[in-house]
């Protein structure tokens, strides 16, 4: 862009007019702080809360649905009957045995004197026999 070159005369009334608001308007001014500024600037509205209530209760109804269909129904017939455990329950009898046994386990582990591990084999003896008989 051309500028026109710049005259000695004197400037017309309006032109210093002109040079007076156009000094004004490009004048530097004291930088604002942050704090100042955000003190001039309009607040924003507040805002609109989320219903956070709501949300909190149609979690819980969800949950408490999954648990009602997976805990507290009861367990429908399995599909394959042949999955099914094969071994039996034990009987009332069978738990003193199985007793016996888990402190024969414990006795080996910790290394129990010989005499209590040849008494509880006694014992086990005894309780087989028993149960062989009836």
């Amino acid at each position: 862009m051309k500028q026109h070159p710049v005259h000695d005369k004197q400037l017309s009334p309006v032109e210093q007019q002109l040079k007076a608001q156009l000094e004004a308007n490009t004048a530097v001014t004291q930088p604002l702080s942050w704090q100042q500024l955000s003190d001039t600037l309009p607040q924003p509205l507040a805002t609109h809360k989320k219903p956070w209530g709501w949300f909190g209760l149609s979690s819980l109804a969800v949950a408490a649905a999954a648990a009602w269909l997976v805990v507290i129904q009861p367990n429908p017939a399995p599909l394959n009957p042949a999955m099914e455990a094969t071994q039996p329950m034990l009987l009332a009898g069978n738990y003193t045995l199985d007793y016996v046994d888990q402190k024969l386990q414990q006795a080996y582990l910790h290394d129990a004197d010989q005499a209590h591990i040849d008494a509880l084999w006694q014992q086990r003896k005894l309780l087989t026999v028993q149960e062989d008989a009836s």
